[in-house]
């Protein structure tokens, strides 16, 4: 009897368990038809009631259609996902890009027409075929992006494209493209593991990686996992994470060498200012590689990239071998954008030199009245504008307006520039293990994620090593310093006869004083005061220390049979070294200063006539700041200041004498000539510059050199000297000496 019950309850709730939906239904072709018919008495059974079904059939007709069309919707929406998906996966995104961001489709055909790409088939020769029928292909939507943008995500699922450098002028759009082929990259490949580095931490969870996140919350389709501060992701093999190790870690190459797997991308923002090493290191199992920066440096690994096509200046996109499968070159101009192209405005106020709209001409800062703003409104929103690029080309440095107006990589400059970029590979060729360290140069910086702290060992013979870290502790910095010397070059700093500069403007002056409580010889470096050493030419003592430094590696310059040895392989030093640029303040043309090592605090940045030399390289130069202060080391503890101060060279290298150097010379020959009128002498009045090297020399020899008429240098073989294992020649002549003998003997 109980079962029967329990059976009986069972079978009278057909409702709970076999509820009513429209899979359940067949075709039905109106309200009349026998299936519909069959389905109202079934819910009337349900429902216990007996419905009156004839006034609610064409109701109940309509809700049921819909709800059969929208599923049928539903399955043909999600088949097209899927082929888009898989077309992206096969090459061309465009379909993809359209349904996961509908707002980038242009719907106005007047607008349509100018994204175009067929509009710029010339700047395609050099595209291969794989590219080019991505690009321009009839099933690719119109859509919001420059045609340049479409080159750049096309590249991201090309397969025989392992590496993309894209170079671009400022606020052209770079980070768009390639925020939207990093999302595309993690909805396409659920098994995909991709890193995000720049300059800094805070730069890149503040623009690439923010970027990023705001597009992927704006798709329509992705299964998006956890939105992090610093990571997107559903697992430890589908994720987009910043990876953002101090370059002065131990382990920090490594962090961009342990995540294999068969989608691996890295993606290196700003890349110009990021540590070659981590490039090198990403290449072992990155299946793609891209790089987006300014072309501001004239060194690493970015710029070496584009060199196989600077074929001419208009073919600034093409493709070349790489080292992870063939490179895409892609170098952006604010011309090449599509708010330039068509003079679009973001404010409405005229831009400089005015514009002509609808056949009306607006002069220069005069408003915009509102019925004309549709036919200068941005046509891609951030996007540099008119306004912003003649601004920009109106900036009286021509290298600066290469750069970030027309994003060209800059060239080497010999009116402006202490330190020229092609006076440095014969230093660098000259290093070699074991480079003498008799002096250290060190940069404090007070951080643990930012700028580093750098030591530099070195001597007269030029720079050993540069010793990054990174630590917010002034005894550590004092006491790290202690342990290098002790432990790499077995010297005792706290004896006080070997000399740490220290820049004590800055963070420096409690690691300076620490310093000197353990006995350290420290020479406290502030580059703020007059020059010590030429004040007449120098405008402060930074601008000594960089220009000297010059100097000294200049090959046209009183040490050019000599080097001053750079250690190989540092672009990034190199890049600093020849970063800072000279400011000729107040109209004069004799004495100058340097271009600052950051802007001033509350100025915009390029705000004024001189780019700082943070903006213009990315970051803070501290390996440069340490090499110039060993420099600075090195000549007080060489005694080699008075060839500096003596002798004033060309203010201008490699580009003629300038005014000063010219009367400077004659001025020091017209007193030659009256001493040796005065002593009898009739010889020719001697370069001050060769007499103090000449006594340099002696003081460091023991000997008293003499120069001959070959500019040799004669050196008497006595015992203990640095000459002493040479011998006379057979008629007693002592032996001659050149430069290069007398340096490297010592």
């Amino acid at each position: 009897m109980g079962a029967t019950n329990t059976t009986a309850a069972v079978s009278n709730r057909p409702a709970e368990k076999q509820p009513v939906g429209v899979s359940t239904l067949p075709a039905i072709h109106g309200p009349a038809d026998p299936s519909f018919q069959q389905f109202l008495s079934r819910i009337g059974a349900q429902k216990g009631t007996a419905l009156e079904l004839a006034p609610v059939a064409d109701r109940l007709f309509a809700v049921v259609s819909e709800d059969l069309t929208g599923g049928n919707q539903d399955v043909q929406a999600k088949r097209e996902l899927e082929d888009a998906r898989q077309k992206c996966r096969d090459g061309n995104p465009f379909p993809l890009v359209a349904l996961q961001w509908p707002r980038l489709v242009i719907d106005d055909e007047g607008e349509a027409a100018l994204f175009d790409p067929r509009l710029e088939l010339h700047r395609f020769d050099h595209l291969p075929d794989y590219l080019l029928d991505v690009v321009l292909s009839d099933d690719a939507p119109q859509l919001r992006l420059d045609w340049w943008q479409r080159i750049v995500l096309a590249g991201f699922f090309a397969e025989p494209i392992g590496e993309i450098n894209c170079a671009g002028a400022t606020g052209c759009g770079k980070g768009l493209s390639v925020s939207l082929g990093i999302c595309l990259w993690f909805d396409v490949f659920p098994v995909s593991r991709q890193h995000l580095t720049s300059r800094s931490f805070d730069h890149v969870q503040t623009n690439l990686f923010g970027e990023v996140r705001q597009w992927m919350r704006r798709m329509e389709h992705v299964d998006r996992g956890l939105i992090l501060n610093q990571s997107i992701g559903d697992g430890e093999r589908h994720y987009i994470k910043i990876l953002n190790p101090s370059p002065s870690a131990s382990t920090a190459g490594e962090a961009f060498s342990g995540a294999h797997g068969p989608n691996t991308l890295y993606v290196f923002d700003e890349a110009s200012a990021v540590v070659d090493e981590f490039v090198v290191n990403a290449q072992k199992n990155a299946m793609k590689i891209v790089s987006l920066s300014n072309p501001r440096t004239l060194f690493g690994l970015f710029r070496d990239g584009f060199k196989p096509i600077e074929q001419s200046d208009r073919n600034r996109i093409g493709v070349c071998s790489g080292t992870v499968g063939m490179r895409l070159c892609v170098s952006v101009g604010g011309s090449d954008c599509a708010n330039v192209r068509h003079q679009r405005l973001r404010r409405p106020v005229a831009p400089l030199g005015g514009i002509e709209i609808n056949g009306r001409r607006f002069d220069e800062g005069e408003p915009i009245p509102k019925e004309y703003k549709p036919s200068v409104k941005p046509l891609i929103d951030n996007q540099i504008d008119i306004a912003q690029f003649r601004a920009i080309c109106a900036k009286p440095d021509q290298r600066e307006v290469d750069v970030f107006a027309h994003g060209k990589f800059p060239t080497e400059d010999p009116q402006k520039q202490v330190v020229m970029a092609s006076w440095l590979q014969r230093h660098i060729d000259a290093w070699h293990v074991g480079i003498p360290v008799t002096a250290f140069g060190l940069d404090v910086a007070r951080s643990k994620s930012g700028n580093e702290t750098m030591l530099a060992a070195g001597g007269p013979r030029g720079l050993n090593r540069l010793y990054p870290w990174q630590k917010d502790d002034v005894i550590y910095h004092a006491e790290e310093t202690i342990r290098i010397a002790a432990t790499e070059y077995g010297i005792d700093l706290r004896k006080g006869q070997n000399p740490v500069c220290v820049d004590t403007d800055g963070l420096g002056g409690g690691t300076a004083d620490m310093l000197k409580r353990y006995g350290v010889w420290v020479i406290e470096f502030h580059g703020g005061i007059p020059s010590p050493v030429a004040p007449r030419q120098y405008g402060n003592w930074r601008t000594e220390a960089y220009a000297t430094l010059g100097r000294r590696l200049n090959p046209d310059d009183m040490w050019g049979q000599t080097t001053w040895a750079l250690p190989p392989g540092d672009t990034a030093l190199y890049a600093e070294l020849s970063a800072p640029e000279k400011v000729y303040p107040r109209g004069d043309a004799l004495r100058f200063s340097l271009s600052p090592k950051r802007k001033p605090q509350g100025h915009q940045a390029s705000s004024s006539l001189v780019l700082s030399v943070e903006e213009k390289l990315g970051r803070s130069p501290d390996r440069g700041d340490a090499a110039v202060y060993l420099f600075v080391a090195v000549r007080i503890r060489e005694n080699m200041n008075e060839f500096f101060a003596e002798y004033s060279g060309p203010l201008v290298y490699g580009s003629g004498e300038s005014i000063e150097a010219g009367e400077l010379t004659r001025a020091m020959n017209e007193e030659q000539k009256r001493e040796n009128a005065a002593t009898g002498n009739a010889g020719q009045p001697q370069d001050p510059a060769q007499a103090a090297i000449t006594q340099w020399i002696g003081d460091l020899t023991g000997v008293a050199p003499g120069v001959t008429a070959n500019d040799g240098y004669q050196v008497a073989p006595t015992a203990g000297n640095v000459a002493s294992n040479v011998e006379a020649d057979p008629d007693g002549t002592p032996p001659r000496m050149s430069w290069s003998d007398v340096f490297e003997d010592w």
